[in-house]
């Protein structure tokens, strides 16, 4: 009788796993939690090439989409708070970072957000964007409380965790003055959203360190600049569209970004400046027919922002949609054209560390060989891959809609199907350089 009670006590302390998989759905294998020690061994051996998302997932159970975007990115990728374009406006980078921003209020007009005295009654959206992202930080920390998971347990070195946030350039070009005007046209405006911004994120920073249960946590933040190229342009148009904003000039954007760098390093956070989409200055000056779009001196700017003691700033960017384009350009199918990593050659000599969003729908083994193919292309070593991170391509759109499903549960296998093949490319992409 002793043994038999017991191998029915052993069957009951099994592990059951949390979620079955569904008709039609792929995970990575699991692994056990890499501390840094091994992180560093496995270094030796071979590149650490890391997995991450974009941010956004569809859907609207924000628990379900922090499940699967832990179960996808474990040790030793990154694995990010999700946003549910899906919740309306609150859960969008820009409401997120606005409830970050403090000693301001918002509000929404017909065309936008719009800064208010923060007394003021037209305050209430402002304070919903609060309420959202403290409510989603809270429901991480239940995740995180109950699961014992060991979110950035002991790494000091690697970013443990990730936020998406709309960048200070795109901040002010996206919020209006109470007189009506966008705040980057006014510099003392866009200087005190930008220290607003820097002043608060101690505060919610905190708060995500405490819901993870690590204190000494590398945040990693990833600032999103949608609007960088039509800033750099000149393109964006005044409220009454007869003319546009002047066009930013380069030691303008180089000092913001090293005032945030300086910031970052206080606070302990990595940076990562989402510039995908736009047009960088190209390693060899292009002869075009006509004359060309502003382009960004990408590099200049990675030195800009490089502060000793603080952790290394990455950018992320698409080496197809970085290229300058113009007349008489030639259209190559994406991923297959040298000519377009020769700025991310560049900028990893130069020691920086870039996000990649490359990685498709396509059959893993494809991808993966054009990547280390144009890799090696281009003169890179593959001890360079450890500088690297890879992401999606595009945002996941719901497809068609099985007998039985609803778009929304099609979409969300969607984007965990994607995050696993990430995950996949990325361990495969590592062990092409062995």
């Amino acid at each position: 009788m002793p043994p038999q009670s017991s191998s029915r006590q052993n069957a009951r302390t099994e592990p059951v796993p949390e979620r079955l998989l569904l008709p039609g759905e792929y995970r990575a294998p699991e692994g056990d939690e890499l501390t840094e020690q091994d992180l560093a061994a496995l270094a030796t051996e071979r590149p650490l090439v890391r997995a991450s998302g974009l941010g956004d997932f569809p859907g609207d159970d924000l628990a379900e989409a922090m499940s699967r975007v832990e179960g996808e990115l474990g040790s030793p990728h990154l694995p990010f708070l999700p946003h549910l374009p899906a919740l309306g406006w609150r859960s969008t980078p820009l409401a997120r970072t606005l409830a970050v921003c403090e000693g301001l209020a918002f509000d929404g007009a017909s065309f936008g957000w719009r800064m208010v005295h923060s007394g003021g009654r037209g305050a209430r959206e402002s304070a919903l964007a609060q309420d959202r992202l403290l409510s989603d930080i809270n429901l991480l920390a239940d995740r995180v409380g109950s699961q014992k998971k060991r979110f950035g347990s002991g790494q000091d070195t690697a970013p443990a965790y990730k936020i998406q946030l709309a960048g200070p350039l795109t901040l002010a070009a996206s919020i209006y003055l109470p007189g009506g005007e966008r705040a980057i046209s006014d510099a003392g405006a866009s200087r005190d959203l930008l220290e607003s911004f820097l002043e608060g994120l101690e505060r919610w920073m905190g708060s995500l360190r405490e819901a993870l249960q690590a204190p000494r946590a590398l945040i990693a933040v990833q600032l999103d600049e949608s609007e960088f190229q039509r800033l750099m342009e000149g393109a964006i148009p005044t409220v009454s569209g007869f003319r546009s904003l002047p066009a930013l000039q380069p030691h303008y954007y180089q000092q913001v970004y090293r005032r945030i760098s300086e910031r970052f390093a206080e606070l302990n956070l990595q940076l990562i400046l989402d510039v995908d989409g736009t047009a960088l200055k190209p390693v060899q000056e292009l002869k075009l027919l006509s004359q060309s779009r502003p382009t960004l001196d990408a590099l200049a700017l990675v030195k800009a922002m490089r502060v000793e003691g603080g952790a290394p700033c990455a950018l992320l960017l698409h080496p197809d949609r970085a290229r300058l384009k113009g007349p008489g350009t030639l259209q190559v199918p994406p991923l297959s054209d040298p000519r377009s990593w020769e700025p991310v050659a560049q900028l990893l000599e130069a020691q920086a560390q870039l996000w990649l969003p490359v990685v498709t729908s396509a059959r893993v083994p494809d991808q993966v060989r054009r990547l280390y193919s144009l890799w090696r292309e281009v003169g890179l070593e593959p001890t360079q891959l450890s500088a690297v991170g890879l992401m999606p391509d595009e945002r996941i759109q719901s497809g068609s809609v099985p007998a039985g499903m609803t778009s929304a549960a099609v979409s969300m296998l969607d984007a965990t199907a994607s995050l696993a093949r990430v995950t996949e490319c990325a361990r495969a992409l590592a062990e092409c350089a062995v």
